[in-house]
């Protein structure tokens, strides 16, 4: 990771993608076993203090260390649907 230091990490529901997020706020998505990426969210600047997916995995919550919390559509390539 170029970015420097991971601060937070979780699976996907069915272990398929790994999140891992940045202290400077991006999130990667990585496939489980060769951690090939999958996408780059780059909307914060602040740390990532937090990943949660929803329990089906359509939605994947992302906390940063600026007090947002900015929710991803899996299903739509990562699209950001809320804030």
């Amino acid at each position: 990771f170029s970015s420097g230091c991971i601060r937070s990490v979780a699976y996907s529901p069915d272990g398929a993608t790994l999140a891992a997020g940045m202290i400077d706020g991006k999130v990667y998505l990585l496939r489980d076993l060769t951690l090939d990426p999958l996408s780059v969210l780059d909307l914060r600047t602040q740390w990532v203090s937090d990943l949660k997916w929803s329990p089906l995995g359509k939605f994947l919550a992302v906390a940063t260390h600026d007090s947002f919390v900015d929710i991803y559509e899996c299903d739509r390539g990562y699209k950001q649907v809320g804030s």
